[in-house]
């Protein structure tokens, strides 16, 4: 092969890999609005809205999700996670989307400069449902997870030395 042909190649890579990458930065892990309902009997459940740059796809076998914040410090999250592998047999199948509720610390010792999740429920929190480009959440009780608010993030997921990493990917607002 001749220099230019390897050139070639090189930055037809690079462009592949760099579509891959810009592909999460862009449409389903995009946010682009998310709203919190008070709503249920004397206050005690939430509900979420989030809308999305793209619809939404059935997992893939990435890891990958978003979190809602809340005022005591943690999120309500919506992943799915099939690489990392099952986290309880009270959740839907490893292949399905489902929810949780986490709390994270920065810089965890095996992370990096990612957050680390620091605790997470093993039940679903909540009753979720996907449609195109829109998430809802309903009935998520504010006995565990405090108040939700209107800011959250995509994020992908990776494990490191039995540490759960949590790396953003787009935040709102």
């Amino acid at each position: 092969m001749n220099s230019k042909t390897i050139l070639g190649i090189s930055l037809a890579a690079v462009f592949a890999v760099s579509m891959l990458g810009s592909a999460y930065a862009v449409g389903h892990l995009v946010i682009d609005g998310i709203d919190v309902e008070k709503s249920g009997r004397n206050g005690v459940n939430q509900s979420v809205h989030i809308d999305v740059g793209a619809t939404v796809p059935a997992p893939t076998g990435a890891d990958y999700g978003w979190a809602v914040g809340t005022l005591n410090g943690g999120f309500l999250v919506i992943t799915s996670h099939p690489t990392i592998g099952d986290d309880s047999n009270a959740q839907p199948p490893l292949d399905a989307y489902h929810t949780h509720f986490l709390t994270a610390e920065v810089s965890g010792p095996n992370c990096g400069t990612d957050n680390h999740a620091t605790f997470a429920t093993k039940n679903e929190v909540g009753r979720l449902s996907i449609m195109d480009d829109m998430i809802w959440v309903k009935n998520v009780p504010r006995g565990l997870a405090g108040d939700l608010t209107e800011t959250g993030f995509s994020f992908t997921l990776s494990t490191s030395g039995g540490d759960l990493c949590i790396t953003g990917v787009n935040t709102f607002p």
